[in-house]
């Protein structure tokens, strides 16, 4: 199934809404790479953090998502998401158990243990990762965050490594692909960290022919390391990735919506920080309030177009 025409046809367009910031932008010299979040920065998120959705729409897409699998007529949509949802949980509780203050699960393995209990037939893991994206793709809004593509082509064009930091799942990337045109690819060579029972191929893309703007050794998802933002070691692999490449942290630029998530650990392991401010849904500005979270930030953005204006420097 090609998934991303399946997004765009699922998707209905969606708009931000004026966040009342008032941009705040300087010239940052210097910078070579670019680092974005996804969720509410890159996309529009409808629900924000795409936490809440309502309870007939979860029902309604689970219900055609295990549709075809056999022995799905008698089983009961509503019964499967409740159990769902605590698998969800208990699955975060057991990262918890392990240490990880921030857990983040692989959500395939949730799937996993839902069909084992609801299915006595053995699933396959392509048909596993197809009922979940089924079901992901149902619940989720989004779309382009205006001008998104535009930029990221710009801006590889211009010579700047971009990557991505993001709390998101295997089935992220044909969103990116979908509305902003270029694959996001997760291949890592060395078995890196995604290493495990899915391979290092983290998604079952239909192929595509368009090359990519994003740079896969700056680019990680919270699924591959089983742990989410405002964790800092998730900034600290990008760090250290750019170090290999030759990038000092002060040469990169980190930008997203979540002032805690997104700006605050960023900036522990040194990278240039832009708090994207451009839809009122989605911007998180922290327990200190607004004011101060336009303050700690390099830069405030409104629109991604401002990045123009903040780049004063061509990339290397």
């Amino acid at each position: 199934m090609d998934f991303v025409r399946y997004v765009r046809e699922k998707m209905n367009p969606l708009e931000p809404i004026p966040s009342g910031v008032e941009p705040r932008l300087r010239a940052l010299s210097g910078i070579r790479a670019v680092i974005f979040d996804i969720y509410g920065t890159l996309l529009i998120s409808g629900a924000g953090d795409n936490s809440l959705i309502s309870e007939q729409k979860s029902v309604s897409a689970m219900k055609n998502a295990i549709s075809e699998l056999p022995g799905s007529e008698s089983i009961r949509a509503n019964e499967v998401l409740q159990r769902y949802t605590l698998l969800i949980r208990e699955h975060q509780e057991r990262r918890r158990h392990e240490g990880i203050q921030f857990p983040e699960i692989e959500i395939r393995e949730v799937w996993k243990d839902l069909f084992s209990e609801f299915f006595s037939d053995p699933i396959s893991n392509e048909t596993l990762e197809q009922v979940a994206r089924i079901y992901e793709y149902e619940v989720t809004e989004c779309w382009e965050m205006p001008g998104a593509g535009d930029v990221v082509r710009n801006l590889h064009e211009g010579g700047y490594r971009l990557g991505i930091i993001s709390n998101a799942q295997f089935y992220t990337p044909a969103l990116v692909d979908a509305f902003l045109g270029t694959p996001l690819d997760l291949t890592v060579s060395d078995g890196g960290p995604n290493r495990g029972s899915y391979g290092s191929q983290p998604c079952s893309e239909t192929p595509r022919s368009t090359s990519s703007s994003w740079n896969t050794e700056l680019t990680l998802l919270s699924f591959q390391i089983r742990e989410g933002k405002p964790s800092v070691r998730l900034y600290e692999r990008i760090r250290d990735a750019a170090e290999k490449m030759g990038m000092k942290s002060q040469e990169i630029l980190y930008i997203g919506n979540d002032f805690c998530k997104d700006v605050a650990p960023a900036q522990k392991v040194g990278f240039r920080t832009g708090l994207f401010a451009g839809d009122a849904r989605s911007l998180r500005v922290g327990p200190d309030g607004l004011p101060a979270a336009l303050k700690r930030a390099d830069v405030v953005l409104t629109e991604l177009q401002q990045i123009d204006q903040v780049l004063s420097a061509r990339g290397i």
